[in-house]
């Protein structure tokens, strides 16, 4: 994605005076750092005939290893260094342990021209590749990495989680899977300490093609403390960190004072794309830069006092997570940890097989604005047990398969004048515990109990686009009206044509009059359709979406006002909103459902991937892990994506998994939204089984088919 494409105009609006006093308004300036306290230059370029690590780094005799550079830079240590890289890929890490953490003199690591300098984690391995049967090849494989244990105090994790493994073929990262044979084209499979198994694309000329073989962990370590670094223009691939719950990733920054991280690139990591965290660390500023395609998320930011965060984006990630089910817990797009005074702003979390944003507890002082939160698998974002205050403003959460934007134990909240469409639970949803959470300042040691309340909710547009959507929602029970009474909302646009019962909280299912008697907030609120709000694309250019119709069905009746004990009507997620299982959900019968008939204009074709899932053996009656199939509306299609069907058929023991499965019968979604089924194997008699999972919807290419196979015995 071009710079220009993630600069993104906040809409207008007027900002509504909320009548609640609340703190000034957050204001991380990040870094400062004087990059011209430097005495030193030094040149790497493996590009250059002269290269040579023996050189002196200079422009005419470059070195030609970062590592190099690194020595000359360590005995220069207290009068600043500059580190030029040339193009090329790096296939080394870079370790700054032996830089002292005091020294006020800046360390800059930049690229000559930013995005072509590579630090890759990954090793070619061309050649020794022997030819299988059914286009498949082999080769030694000297580690034994094995799967990696779950992280204290995590849930236990499906094994495709805890690998670390990762083969990428002419750019194109492959799908690893758990037992042979391989079921398709561009997967693998490591037998530890003997064989690797590959499958190329099609189409792919072994003999010709670029194999690369993910083997080191930690592209980029620095001390606890380090200060005044600067990265700039590098990009870091493929490093092969496995699961950790302590944020090592390709890049951890552990600081003191002043980092700067501009214009990097984080990309198709085995888990984290960078972290940074401190005791704390203060005055760090990540601006301009992509952590996409990571495994789990692709930035994770813990304890770090004065941040600005701005033009950046976090997208596609969690696919090692999502593979084994685990979109929660602990993986977002971005997961936000004990922040103070932070400002978020220009950024896009969109198509993360999870949620875009979570500012998980202790997050005080933070401005976000200007935010797209589009396409995510879970919620768009996410605030829980941070006592604030946090002000989300003039942003877009738009298609998320969860609640667009999520409250739970949180107190002095602002939401202004964002734009909340197509989400497919509920546009605004508040739950967590009805008991307090404690949660403790990491400045001063203070401790508050955090109800949710205080939450400040004035000039939305909030849109739900199916019966099953809310406009907002609450499993909140008995401390429901401690956030009531302390709600200030108003001067908001609320929508959904097929369900104006779409207020549905422990005053029942409610249309806007009945909330407006109960909850006595919104009295200048209104119900309409804002189609001139809604925005011409979100987290990448694509159609926007067409003018919200009202269905023709005569509406439902309005309710009497006031409370009544009639229950929610929407389902709600659980308080934490983490699906992750620790066992494997008990799946629901594979008898093909009734079909809904699709009235949605024709689209262009689905993309539904993997074409075939192999449940490896399993021994009878025993239920195997999750394996999910990813649905996307194709980039450039004209019009939403309506799923009409999704039935598993055969004798199998195949099941659809609906606790774990985020498509939904007749949601839409918008081009290059995506979610996902989950299906399990259960076989039923010993030998080899199949079966087949259905999905018809309105894309030109509708039904499309996955194969399921596996072995009972």
């Amino acid at each position: 994605m071009t710079k220009s494409r993630l600069l993104w105009t906040a809409m207008a609006g007027l900002l509504v005076a909320a009548t609640i006093a609340t703190p000034a308004r957050a204001q991380g300036t990040g870094a400062q750092i004087d990059e011209s306290a430097v005495s030193t230059v030094v040149y790497v370029d493996q590009s250059n005939p002269a290269a040579s690590d023996s050189n002196p780094g200079t422009q005419i005799q470059p070195l030609r290893t970062i590592s190099a550079a690194l020595v000359i830079a360590q005995n220069n240590i207290a009068s600043g260094t500059k580190l030029e890289i040339g193009p090329g890929i790096y296939r080394e890490s870079i370790d700054l342990n032996g830089f002292s953490t005091s020294d006020p003199a800046p360390l800059i690591i930049e690229a000559i021209d930013p995005g072509t300098a590579i630090i890759s984690g990954a090793d070619v391995w061309n050649g020794g590749w022997q030819p299988q049967s059914g286009g498949t090849y082999t080769h030694p494989w000297p580690y034994s990495w094995g799967a990696a244990p779950s992280p204290s105090r995590w849930p236990q994790l499906q094994p495709i989680v805890t690998r670390r493994e990762m083969v990428i073929i002419n750019g194109t990262p492959l799908e690893q899977v758990m037992s042979l044979p391989l079921p398709q084209a561009g997967t693998f499979y490591i037998a530890d300490g003997s064989t690797i198994t590959i499958w190329p694309p099609s189409g792919t000329d072994l003999a010709s093609a670029t194999i690369e073989v993910a083997t080191r962990a930690g592209l980029l370590r620095t001390p606890t403390g380090i200060s005044n670094l600067v990265l700039r223009g590098l990009t870091f691939e493929y490093d092969s960190t496995a699961v950790n719950g302590v944020g090592n990733g390709a890049v951890k920054l552990s600081g003191g004072s002043n980092i700067l991280v501009d214009s990097c690139v984080f990309r198709y990591n085995n888990w984290l794309g960078i972290s940074v965290s401190g005791n704390p660390a203060r005055n760090v500023t990540i601006r301009n830069s992509l952590a996409d395609h990571n495994g789990e998320n692709g930035v994770a930011l813990s304890m770090i006092k004065n941040l600005l965060y701005d033009n950046n984006q976090t997208s596609n990630n969690n696919w090692r997570g999502a593979a084994g089910g685990f979109v929660g817990f602990d993986a977002d797009g971005i997961k936000v940890t004990r922040i103070h005074a932070a400002t978020f702003s220009n950024s896009v979390s969109a198509y993360n097989q999870t949620g875009g944003v979570w500012f998980d507890t202790d997050n005080a002082d933070i401005l976000i604005q200007g935010y797209q939160l589009c396409g995510n698998l879970t919620n768009g974002m996410f605030v829980e047990a941070s006592q604030g205050p946090v002000s989300v403003e003039n942003s877009l959460i738009i298609d998320n398969g969860s609640n667009g934007f999520q409250m739970a134990n949180s107190t002095g909240v602002s939401v202004i004048n964002n734009t909340t469409y197509n989400n497919a639970r509920a546009a605004v949803f508040i739950g967590g515990s009805d008991s307090p959470r404690n949660v403790v300042n990491f400045e001063n040691g203070q401790t508050y109990a955090l109800y949710s309340q205080y939450f400040t909710h004035t000039g939305n547009d909030l849109v739900g686009t199916s019966s099953q959507a809310a406009v907002l929602s609450s499993s909140l029970s008995s401390s429901w009206m401690l956030f009531v009474q302390s709600l200030n909302s108003d001067y908001n646009v609320w929508f959904n044509p097929y369900n104006s019962l779409s207020f549905s909280s422990a005053f029942g299912s409610q249309n806007l009059g009945g909330w407006q008697s109960s909850s006595a907030q919104d009295s200048h609120s209104t119900w309409a359709n804002p189609n001139d709000s809604l925005p011409a694309y979100c987290g990448v250019p694509d159609p926007p979406p067409g003018p919200i119709q009202t269905p023709t069905p005569t509406p439902s009746a309005t309710p009497t006002p006031g409370p009544t004990p009639t229950p929610t009507a929407i389902p709600a997620p659980t308080s934490t909103a983490r699906p992750t299982p620790t066992s494997t959900p008990t799946p629901t019968s594979t008898a093909t459902p009734t079909p809904t008939p699709i009235v949605a204009a024709p689209t262009g074709p689905a993309t539904v991937t993997p074409a075939s899932a192999n449940f490896g053996s399993r021994a009878v009656g025993s239920t195997s892990a999750l394996r999910t199939i990813l649905v996307m509306n194709r980039y450039g299609n004209s019009a939403p994506l309506v799923i009409g069907q999704m039935a598993v058929e055969g004798s199998g023991g195949f099941a659809i998994v609906p606790s774990m499965t985020t498509c939904t019968i007749g949601r839409a979604l918008r081009p290059t939204a995506q979610c996902l089924i989950a299906v399990t194997f259960t076989p039923a008699a010993t030998g080899a089984q199949r079966g087949s999972l259905t999905i018809v919807d309105n894309a030109i290419n509708s039904p499309q088919s996955v194969m399921l196979v596996g072995t009972g015995y």
